[in-house]
């Protein structure tokens, strides 16, 4: 704050708090008012499948689908998601499961071709036309 106030002559503040004067809107248990939400990763490989995991274990999501070109990958998550009793259904998803029934979609893709086929390719399952309303995607 000090070099950004000499820099551009700007007062931020006037004096110094500590971060302890200030609570994060979080620890207060004010968590329980965000819903739980259903996220989707797709690209779960070395580290799409990690994510996807450590939402498993989250207390903040309801349910957790992961897509893989690879159907090994997705079987195993999806068994994965079962055990956490965090899956939407008896079979794995595909991508228009996804695509239609989450609330956040990760993307973890390898490259630009990929993330195209994903977000704006066949017009019957790309995010683009079928994402639902309000979705979030990263």
């Amino acid at each position: 704050v000090k070099v950004y106030e000499t820099v551009t002559k700007v007062e931020v503040r006037t004096e110094m708090t500590s971060i302890k004067d200030h609570s994060h809107p979080l620890t207060e248990n004010q968590s329980d008012k965000f819903p739980q939400r259903s996220v989707a990763v797709i690209g779960i490989g070395a580290m799409g499948g990690g994510m996807a995991r450590a939402l498993l274990a989250s207390s903040k999501t309801k349910f957790v689908l992961g897509y893989d070109r690879a159907a090994n990958l997705v079987e195993t998550f999806h068994k994965d998601s079962v055990a956490a009793q965090k899956h939407q259904s008896r079979d794995p998803p595909t991508t228009l499961d996804i695509v239609l029934n989450t609330d956040v979609i990760i993307l973890m893709l390898v490259n630009e071709v990929q993330c195209d086929e994903i977000c704006f390719g066949p017009e019957s399952s790309n995010i683009l036309n079928c994402a639902k309303k309000g979705s979030c995607v990263m």
